[in-house]
């Protein structure tokens, strides 16, 4: 519930983002933002005593919560507990952990923020807040205008009457007395002797089972927590001024004592009292507030679509959010021709007609109708009083997208064939859709051997821009799959290994096997490498000069050894290598370099020259 006084609090969500709360009529939520009041910066701001308000002023307790508070202001703190004397207090606060002392502005945020939480305003007198939510209604002509006030006044009071005489209490704080400690009752580790717990009210028991004996010889016992330990059983938040409302065998914050006890309104953050109202999304609203998110229509039996988890009626869901469909180029809204279904089982409070000063928590329209009453649990079915009533979500609205772009079931199909698309697979070519079988018909690639196209999921081989299937892809020769095989190409065809070296591999020409890599060519002829080597000595000849003799190859030495002339001067082969010149004259031979004077050793080519017996001389010396 959120008030005037809440205005412009900022976001603690959004931050700047938004500009501050904007109370709504009725919603708990921003109208700017949309996040809920206690998302905000927003605390208690009410300098009324807290029992005042919860109208306890006659409970035992109200005097020793007040004196408490007087207590604490003496001190310069924001609260104390009851229990606490003047000469416990430093004790107390050294007690406690650095974040729950009462002192300073932030400590006093945070007990106002739990108070507003814990103990919301709208709980604290709820016959009020029925009046001013009736009067409410009533202006605002909502659905459920027409229900009595008088009826929801006398269920707000008997729930205050309850809450207040028989559940509410405050924790008293003491020195644990037993010798040997006590359990917490929240973390079950021993309170030692002489250390601060809390206590609830004598008639405020927890149940306890006893070892090895049946559940009904359970016995109670007086509880007792840690300081820290005193929480709500449902939101675990620690208690604010240890304010608790007992439910079964434990403490609650109010706000969720009152959610065990009534269904909350999960629009206003109401507790609701009427004889009826809308269960939908599987919270609880009363019937007026079930409402479009954007125009505020209530959508009590009405037809509604979700988004973000937001309900909204169908003119404002068509209108700002529905997307227009590709294909007719209408808004693709909820199709009024198609069926409806619940969408949730929506429920009543009614009144149990055997027992008028007991009410029903509620039922729900697709449960039995047996339920139990909140206090005693005691088993009763549903008088013929009960009304239901449901809101229904739109199911047929299907907005079907790709890339961005968005259709109408009935409108994806094929641009071709005109075939739904829907649950099936598809392609698109130029923006347009197709089916799987008419894109493939169309714009598939193509196997260059049968012509067929490629489907998704089949191999494909690609060689020099030519495609195959993975049985199209075949040797020339043997007609088998190469699959991943190694092949080797011959004139524009593919041949296997196997059939190649069958048919067109070279063969060495002195072993005759196949030349897979490494040959070498001599006189157009092919040889291994290991296989070309000197007729005389077997050295291979691959990368060596070498010549021949008779067509046979000779290394240079063996080839100078056995067929060359030799020289007169040095004895050495004359081999013509590296265009090695020679000189002959008669029957002997000399190398270029070797044909000299025999006693000036002058180089003697290209000169005249004398002979004596076997030297040659020049013509200087030969005088």
């Amino acid at each position: 519930m959120a008030y005037d006084q809440d205005n412009l609090k900022a976001c603690l969500k959004c931050g700047p983002a938004c500009q501050g709360f904007t109370k709504h009529p009725w919603r708990m939520t921003c109208t700017t933002c949309r996040c809920a009041y206690d998302e905000h910066d927003i605390t208690d701001t009410s300098n009324q005593i807290l029992l005042d308000e919860l109208e306890l002023g006659e409970s035992p307790f109200y005097k020793g919560y007040v004196e408490a508070q007087k207590l604490a202001k003496q001190f310069g703190v924001h609260w104390l507990p009851i229990g606490i004397h003047s000469n416990e207090v430093d004790s107390f606060i050294n007690s406690l952990s650095a974040n729950e002392i009462p002192r300073g502005e932030n400590a006093d945020k945070l007990r106002r923020r739990r108070l507003r939480r814990q103990i919301p305003p709208q709980d604290r007198k709820p016959a009020v807040a029925v009046e001013e939510s009736w009067h409410h209604r009533v202006n605002s002509q909502l659905p459920d205008a027409n229900h009595s006030l008088e009826s929801e006044l006398r269920e707000a009071n008997r729930f205050r009457n309850s809450r207040n005489r028989r559940d509410f209490g405050v924790g008293n704080v003491e020195h644990m007395n037993q010798d040997a400690g006590q359990p917490c009752a929240e973390c079950l580790n021993n309170i030692k002797f002489g250390e601060f717990c809390v206590r609830v009210r004598p008639e405020h028991r927890a149940v306890e089972a006893v070892s090895g004996a049946p559940s009904s010889d359970a016995r109670d016992f007086a509880p007792a927590w840690h300081l820290e330990c005193f929480r709500c059983g449902t939101c675990s938040e620690q208690l604010v001024d240890y304010c608790y409302a007992w439910s079964g065998g434990r403490p609650y914050c109010l706000r969720h004592y009152g959610q065990l006890i009534r269904p909350r309104c999960a629009t206003c953050d109401h507790l609701i009292f009427s004889e009826e109202y809308t269960r939908a999304m599987d919270q609880e609203h009363h019937t007026g507030h079930f409402a479009c998110r954007s125009c505020d229509a209530s959508l009590t039996g009405q037809r509604y679509i979700l988004r973000d988890d937001e309900p909204h009626c169908l003119g404002c869901y068509e209108a700002k959010f529905a997307n227009t469909c590709e294909q007719c180029k209408e808004k693709i809204g909820c199709d009024s021709k198609g069926g409806l279904k619940p969408e949730v089982g929506i429920t009543s409070l009614v009144r149990d007609m055997s027992e008028p000063t007991r009410n029903a928590v509620y039922m729900s329209s697709n449960q039995s109708n047996v339920r139990f009453h909140p206090i005693c649990s005691m088993p009763h079915v549903l008088g013929p009083g009960c009304r239901v009533v449901q809101a229904w979500q739109c199911d047929t609205i299907k907005d079907l997208s790709f890339k961005e772009r968005h259709w109408h079931e009935k409108c994806f199909k094929c641009s071709s064939c005109t075939t739904s698309l829907a649950d099936r697979p598809f392609a698109t070519k130029e923006e347009q859709l197709y089916c799987s079988d008419c894109y493939d018909d169309r714009f598939a690639a193509r196997c260059d051997g049968c012509q067929g196209v490629f489907k998704a999921g089949m191999r494909k081989y690609e060689y020099r821009g030519q495609q195959w299937h993975e049985e199209c892809f075949l040797c020339v020769e043997c007609k088998q799959p190469i699959g991943a095989k190694s092949f080797i190409p011959r004139e524009n065809q593919v041949v296997c290994v196997p059939c190649y070296e069958a048919k067109y591999a070279q063969r060495c020409t002195k072993c005759t096997e196949v030349i897979r890599r490494g040959g070498v060519t001599y006189k157009g002829n092919p040889w291994h490498k290991e296989c070309f080597t000197c007729t005389n000595c077997a050295k291979q000849l691959a990368g060596l000069k070498f010549t021949s003799k008779e067509e046979q190859p000779y290394c240079a030495d063996c080839y100078g050894d056995l067929f060359a002339k030799k020289c007169t001067k040095c004895t050495k082969p004359i081999t013509g290598f590296g265009g090695c010149k020679f000189i002959s004259f008669e029957d002997r031979h000399w190398h270029s370099e070797c044909f000299s004077c025999g006693k000036c050793n002058c180089n003697l080519v290209g000169r005249g020259f004398l002979t004596s017996d076997d030297m040659i001389m020049c013509s200087d010396c030969g005088r």
